[in-house]
C-alpha cells in the first residue's frame, strides 16, 4: 500500500516537473530527483536486498524481473544525464533516456499486480517461489 501511494505522489510531482513547468524553473524540478531517488532507493535495490536475504519472500521470477528492470532504469538515467551534459546537448536522445527512466514505476505496479494475483487467485504463499 505504501508504494503504491509513494508511485501515486511521485507521478504527480514528475508530471509537474517535467511537463506542468517545461523551460521553466519550477520547485518540482528540484523536487522530482529528490523524491524519485528517495523512492528509487527504498524500493529498488533495497527491496531486491531484502529479498535475497530472506527477510520476506517473493517468488524468484519477479525478484528477476524487478532488479534487472532497476538496472535498466540506472543505465536509463545515467545516459539522460550524458546526453543533457554535452556541449551541444542532444534533446532527443535525453527525452527517450528519460523516458525509460519513468518506466520504472510501470514495472512496479505490474510486480504488485502479478504478486496480489498470485496471493488471491493462484492460491499461492510464494512456498514454490
Amino acid at each position: 500500500c505504501a508504494l503504491g501511494m509513494a508511485l501515486v505522489v511521485q507521478g504527480a510531482v514528475a508530471y509537474l516537473g517535467d511537463v506542468q513547468s517545461w523551460g521553466r524553473p519550477s520547485v518540482w524540478k528540484q523536487l522530482d530527483p529528490l523524491l524519485a531517488s528517495t523512492l528509487f532507493l527504498a524500493f529498488g535495490p533495497w527491496l531486491g536486498a531484502r529479498s535475497l536475504l530472506g527477510h520476506f519472500v517473493v517468488p524468484r521470477s519477479t525478484l528477476s524481473l524487478w532488479l534487472a528492470g532497476c538496472a535498466l532504469a540506472l543505465f536509463a538515467k545515467a545516459k539522460a544525464a550524458q546526453a543533457s551534459r554535452r556541449a551541444a546537448p542532444r534533446l532527443e536522445e535525453m527525452l527517450a533516456w528519460h523516458t525509460l527512466w519513468h518506466a520504472l514505476p510501470f514495472l512496479a505496479v505490474f510486480c504488485i499486480l502479478d504478486l496480489a494475483f498470485m496471493l488471491t487467485f493462484a492460491g499461492s504463499e510464494f512456498a514454490r517461489a
